[in-house]
C-alpha cells in the first residue's frame, strides 16, 4: 500500500513493517469473506482496511470517516493506490443527527460534535444509483471507538436484509456484552475473536 497523508502511530507501524496495519485480522477476512459486491469501511482512519478490501475483495468499498484530517487522507491513499472507493465526511450511529464523541485524532482528548447518518439510509441512498443498484452488500467493518453497537443498530434493516459478513471492534466491557448479544437476535454466528489494540470480533450470518 501506498502511504499519503497524515503521520501518526498506524502510519508509523506500517512504515516500519512495510505492509498493511493489523495484517492478521485482514488475512482471515480475506479468507473468508464474500468476494466482490460492496464493503462498508466504518471508521476509515486513513484507509487502511478500505485500500485492502478495494484492491483485494470488493468491487467498490465505501468509506464513513468524521474528522477532517483522517477523511483528506483516505482520499489521498484511493488516489495513491488507484482503488475503487469513496470516503464520506461523516460518522454513522443509529438515527440521523448530531453526536459529541471524543476526537481520537486529538492528543488532549477534546470533544467533537459530529454529523450521524443510520446505514440504512446510506444503503437506500446508494441503491438508487444504477451502478451500485445489483451489487450485493458483502462485508460491513465497524471500529468508531466505542460507538459501534449504535452503528449496528443503525444496519438492522442491512443486517437482516443482505446478511453481510461483520468485523466489529468491542473496545469496552459493555461492548464485548451487548454486541454479541445483539448479532445473536440477528441470527448470526461469532467466527473470530481478534486482539491488536483492541479485540474486535467477526460474525458471520448462519
Amino acid at each position: 500500500m501506498q502511504l499519503a497523508g497524515v503521520r501518526d502511530s498506524v502510519i508509523n507501524i506500517m512504515q516500519y513493517r512495510q505492509t498493511f496495519y493489523e495484517r492478521r485480522a485482514l488475512e482471515f477476512i480475506a479468507a473468508n469473506a464474500p468476494r466482490g459486491g460492496i464493503y462498508f469501511d466504518v471508521g476509515t482512519h486513513i484507509g487502511n482496511h478500505l485500500v485492502f478490501f478495494a484492491a483485494f475483495l470488493a468491487d467498490y468499498v465505501f468509506g464513513f470517516e468524521p474528522l477532517p484530517i483522517y477523511v483528506e487522507a483516505a482520499r489521498e491513499n484511493i488516489r495513491a493506490n488507484h482503488v475503487a472507493a469513496r470516503v464520506f465526511p461523516h460518522a454513522l450511529g443509529r438515527h440521523t443527527g448530531r453526536v459529541t464523541h471524543q476526537d481520537y485524532a486529538a492528543i488532549s482528548g477534546t470533544m467533537i460534535e459530529m454529523e450521524t447518518r443510520p446505514l440504512d439510509d446510506v444503503v437506500r441512498d446508494i441503491r438508487l444509483n444504477a451502478q451500485y443498484r445489483t451489487m450485493p452488500i458483502s462485508f460491513l467493518k465497524i471500529d468508531t471507538d466505542g460507538m459501534d453497537l449504535a452503528v449496528l443498530r443503525g444496519a438492522h434493516k442491512t443486517l437482516t436484509t443482505e446478511r453481510p459478513h461483520v468485523f466489529v471492534e468491542v473496545a469496552s466491557d459493555k461492548l464485548r456484552r451487548d454486541v454479541p448479544a445483539f448479532m445473536k437476535s440477528l441470527d448470526y454466528e461469532h467466527d473470530e475473536r481478534f486482539a491488536s489494540q483492541t479485540p474486535a470480533y467477526y460474525y458471520r450470518p448462519k
